[in-house]
């Protein structure tokens, strides 16, 4: 217990100075639950720090799903959750992306054709 009193846990988010700083948005999900948390990452004069802004996770619904309609919801969480982090940092940042589903990645490649420009790689 002695130890608990040399740790410690800063709650900035961002440091003092920084050049650049992108959020990436991760999503996975598993036949029980999906989830989706937003990293904040700042670069200053070539240092990286990286801070876990935001999660949220959801159980499965009780009706089975397949698991890649359960990796659309994550995407979708990710998606609600990376607006609520811009609403919160209200500054134009550059947001990624990452979900390990090839076919939510195409899914939401091919529902976004034409309607809004969507890198994909």
């Amino acid at each position: 217990m002695h130890f608990m009193s040399k740790c410690a846990i800063s709650r900035r988010l961002f440091a003092e100075n920084y050049d650049d700083f992108t959020v990436h948005i991760f999503t996975d999900a598993s036949a029980y639950a999906y989830a989706a948390c937003a990293f904040l990452r700042c670069e200053f004069k070539g240092q990286v720090t990286v801070k876990l802004m935001a999660a949220k996770a959801r159980l499965a619904p009780m009706k089975k799903s397949t698991i890649p309609r359960l990796e659309l919801l994550g995407a979708t969480l990710g998606a609600r959750l990376a607006e609520t982090v811009d609403s919160i940092l209200r500054t134009t940042s550059k947001t990624y992306f990452w979900c390990d589903s090839m076919v939510v990645l195409s899914w939401i490649k091919k529902k976004s054709h034409g309607t809004h420009s969507l890198e994909i790689e």
